[in-house]
């Protein structure tokens, strides 16, 4: 999914950024509840942040070398974050 960008002189009257910013950001469609979702990647490549959806509900923060309920962070990309399992598998998570 592209991003979008809501700034001042971007087509868009400012009066309207507030509703396509909320209609961005729900999609209802992408929430799965059985299992962790990939909401958001942040940073510079060699500091990221990745922003997880957990099968709970809870927004969990996460760097490289974290422990989440998806595993452990072993690396974080432009669009994916990829884990451990306490199984020892290697999963991806990708942004939607």
């Amino acid at each position: 999914m592209a991003s979008i960008r809501l700034a001042k002189g971007a087509g868009i009257p400012q009066s309207q950024v507030h509703s396509v910013a909320a209609d961005q950001a729900t999609l209802e469609a992408l929430l799965v509840n059985d299992s962790p979702m990939l909401i958001a990647i942040s940073g510079k490549p060699e500091d990221r942040t990745a922003l997880i959806l957990t099968k709970r509900g809870n927004i969990q923060r996460a760097k490289r070398g974290d422990n989440t309920d998806a595993g452990t962070v072993l690396a974080i990309g432009d669009t994916q974050v990829q884990f451990q399992t306490n199984g020892g598998r290697v999963i991806a998570l990708a942004l939607p």
